[in-house]
C-alpha cells in the first residue's frame, strides 16, 4: 500500500502532503497521530513512559513520539516476539486490511482496544 492510497481512506487528507512512496508502519503512525491532532483535535496522551517496553520505539527519534501516541490510544500495537520482547517493526509495510482497521480506530474510539 503506498501513502497516497492511505490517505485515500481518510475523510480529509489536507492535513498531509508528504511525496508517495510505501507506507511503512513509522509512516502510518505519523500519520494517523497527525490527523488526530489537526481534524479531530485530539489531545496526546501525557507521558509515554507507558510505551517503553516496545525495544525499537526510539529507533527513530523522530517518529518515537507517533508511535507511543498511536500505541497509548489503542490504535496501533507491537508484536511480542519471545518473552518480553515487543517491536514496533517501524519500516515493515502496512497492509490494506491493517491499514482499514488503523482508520477504523481512529475515527471510532469506541472500537480502541486499551493499551
Amino acid at each position: 500500500m503506498t501513502i497516497n492510497e492511505f490517505l485515500d481512506m481518510f475523510p480529509e487528507r489536507s492535513f498531509y502532503n508528504e511525496p508517495d512512496g510505501n507506507l511503512t508502519r513509522k509512516k502510518c503512525a505519523e500519520i494517523i497521530h497527525l490527523f488526530l491532532q489537526k481534524i479531530l483535535r485530539e489531545k496526546d496522551e501525557i507521558g509515554i513512559e507507558k510505551a517503553y517496553f516496545i525495544k525499537d520505539l526510539f529507533d527513530c527519534r523522530v517518529c518515537a513520539n507517533h508511535i507511543a501516541q498511536v500505541y497509548l490510544k489503542g490504535i496501533m500495537f507491537p508484536r511480542k516476539l519471545a518473552g518480553d520482547l515487543f517491536l514496533f517493526e517501524p519500516e515493515k509495510d502496512v497492509d490494506r486490511e491493517d491499514a482499514k482497521l488503523y482508520i477504523q480506530r481512529a475515527l471510532n474510539p469506541e472500537f480502541r482496544p486499551k493499551a
